[in-house]
C-alpha cells in the first residue's frame, strides 16, 4: 500500500513492518487521515466547520470520530505521540467530552467472552509537566465523579510532592463539599493531617454558622495546640466565654505555665471568678483588701475584712475556769506542732478579778488570779477567755514590713479583632452527564454479553 492510495472499508494489511501514511508538513497540507461522518437534522450545517491547515496526523469528525480497540495485545488502542515541544499528542474537542476514556469490559475477538475491565478509563503520562490537563472557560477543567464504588471521585497520588494541589488567585485554592459528612479530610502517618500556611491572615480558619468554627480532637495528646511569637491562644467571643478549658479525669481544665506570670487575667470589674476550692501554693499577695462574704439574716451579702500582721502569726483561742484561783490550758497538740518559738497569750475574766499567766509551757500555760483592791475572790469557779497568738512554723522568720517588687508586666496585646463573616464559597454545580450512564458503545457490550449468556445456557 502505497502512500496516497485509498483505503477500502474491511481492508486487511498484512506487514512485517509499521505501515504508515505520510503527509507532507507543509502549510497548506491537510491530516494525513481525515474522517466524517455526517449528520443531518433540522438546523444542523450541511457541511462540518474543517480543521486548519495545520498537520495533524489523524483526523476524525462525527458522533464517534474515532473508534479503536485493542484485542490480545498490550498495546494502545489509540496513541498520540507529539515529538516537538508545543505539540499535542492527543487531542479532543466538541461535544459533550473531548476526550472519553472507558473502563467497561470488551468483548475478545472472535469470541462471545468478555475480557475483564479496565482499571483506568484514561491515563495520561509526563515527565516533566502534566500527566493530565483540562482547561474550561465556563466550566469544570477536570471532573471526576464516582456514584457507588466506594472510591474517591478524584484522587491524586505522589512520592515527594503533594497528592492534590489546587491554586486559584481569587477563590479557594481547594474546595470540599459534602452534603452528609466532612467537606475536607486530611490524614498523614507521620505529620499534620491538615496544614494551612498564609502569610498575612490565618493560616487556618473554621466558621460556622451554628457549630464549633474550629474543633480539635485527639485520642492521646492536645486537642488544639497553639504558638505564636505574641499569643499562643487568642479566644474572643461576643456573647460566651473566650477560651473555655474542660477536663474529666486530667489534672487541671486549663494550665498556665510561664518564667514570669503563668496566669493573667484583665478586667475592669471582675478579674476572675472561681466556683469551688482555691489552692494558691508559695505566697499570695494582694493589693487590695482581703475580705470574706457572708450572706446577713435578710439574705444580702456582706464583706468582712481581714486582720493583716506585719508579721505571719497563727493563733488559738478558747475559754477555762479558774478552781481556788489557778487554772490551766492545755494547747492543741494540732496548733502546738504548727508553730514555733514563743506564743503570746491574752486573758479576759468574766468575774471582778486580776488574771495573768503564772507559767508558759510548750504543750500548756498555767493562769492565776487575785481579788481587787479591797476585793475578795469568788468562792467558785471563775470563767476566762483565752486567745494564744505565735509565729507560724514552716515559714522562715519573715522580715517585718518587707519591700515587696512586683514582678514587671508587658504591655497587654490588643483583643483578637472580630474576624469578617467570610463569604460562603458555592461549590460547582453537578454536571449532568446522562450519556456516561447510557452510552451507546457501553449498552452494545452489555447486550452483547446478555446475547452470549443466552446461548449458552
Amino acid at each position: 500500500m502505497a502512500n496516497g492510495d485509498p483505503l477500502k472499508a474491511g481492508m486487511g494489511v498484512t506487514a512485517t513492518d509499521v505501515t504508515s501514511v505520510d503527509a507532507a508538513l507543509h502549510p497548506l497540507k491537510g491530516p494525513s487521515f481525515l474522517v466524517r461522518s455526517f449528520v443531518y437534522r433540522t438546523g444542523a450545517p450541511v457541511t462540518p466547520t474543517p480543521w486548519s491547515t495545520e498537520h495533524i496526523a489523524v483526523q476524525a469528525e462525527g458522533p464517534t470520530g474515532v473508534l479503536a480497540s485493542t484485542f490480545n495485545s498490550n498495546g494502545a488502542a489509540v496513541a498520540g505521540i507529539g515529538r516537538s515541544p508545543f505539540a499535542t499528542g492527543l487531542f479532543g474537542s466538541g461535544g459533550q467530552r473531548a476526550v472519553w476514556g472507558n473502563g467497561i469490559p470488551s468483548v475478545q475477538a472472535g469470541t462471545t467472552a468478555f475480557s475483564p475491565g479496565a482499571e483506568i478509563g484514561v491515563t495520561g503520562d509526563s515527565v516533566g509537566t502534566a500527566g493530565v490537563f483540562g482547561y474550561s472557560l465556563f466550566g469544570i477543567g477536570v471532573l471526576g465523579r464516582n456514584d457507588s464504588g466506594g472510591q474517591p471521585g478524584v484522587r491524586g497520588e505522589a512520592t515527594t510532592s503533594g497528592g492534590v494541589e489546587g491554586v486559584s488567585v481569587d477563590a479557594p485554592g481547594v474546595f470540599g463539599e459534602s452534603v452528609n459528612s466532612l467537606g475536607v479530610v486530611g490524614r498523614s502517618n507521620a505529620d499534620a493531617g491538615v496544614s494551612g500556611q498564609s502569610q498575612p491572615g490565618p493560616g487556618v480558619r473554621g466558621y460556622s454558622g451554628d457549630g464549633t468554627g474550629v474543633l480539635g480532637l485527639s485520642e492521646r495528646e492536645n486537642g488544639v495546640v497553639g504558638f505564636g511569637s505574641k499569643n499562643g491562644v487568642a479566644g474572643a467571643s461576643r456573647q460566651g466565654s473566650g477560651v473555655v478549658g474542660s477536663t474529666r479525669r486530667g489534672p487541671a481544665g486549663v494550665l498556665a505555665i510561664g518564667d514570669s506570670i503563668a496566669l493573667r487575667a484583665v478586667s475592669a470589674r471582675t478579674a476572675g471568678y472561681f466556683e469551688g476550692d482555691v489552692i494558691v501554693d508559695r505566697d499570695l499577695l494582694v493589693l487590695g483588701a482581703k475580705s470574706a462574704v457572708v450572706r446577713s439574716p435578710e439574705g444580702s451579702l456582706r464583706q468582712l475584712y481581714c486582720v493583716e500582721a506585719p508579721e505571719p502569726w497563727f493563733e488559738d483561742q478558747g475559754e477555762g475556769k479558774l478552781v481556788e484561783g489557778v487554772g490551766e490550758i492545755a494547747l492543741d497538740p494540732q496548733f502546738a506542732a504548727a508553730v514555733k518559738g514563743a506564743y503570746q497569750v491574752q486573758l479576759t475574766p468574766y468575774a471582778p478579778v486580776l488574771l495573768w499567766v503564772a507559767a508558759r509551757g510548750k504543750a500548756r500555760f498555767t493562769v492565776r488570779a487575785q481579788a481587787l483592791p479591797g476585793g475578795k475572790l469568788p468562792r467558785g469557779p471563775v470563767a476566762f477567755s483565752w486567745r494564744v497568738i505565735a509565729r507560724r512554723g514552716d515559714l522562715a522568720r519573715a522580715k517585718r514590713f518587707a519591700d515587696v517588687t512586683l514582678p514587671a508586666l508587658a504591655e497587654l496585646p490588643a483583643p483578637p479583632a472580630w474576624p469578617k463573616t467570610p463569604k460562603t464559597p458555592s461549590a460547582s454545580p453537578a454536571l449532568k452527564i446522562d450519556a456516561a450512564k447510557t452510552n451507546p458503545f457501553g449498552e452494545r457490550l452489555a447486550s452483547a454479553k446478555d446475547l452470549a449468556t443466552r446461548r449458552r445456557g
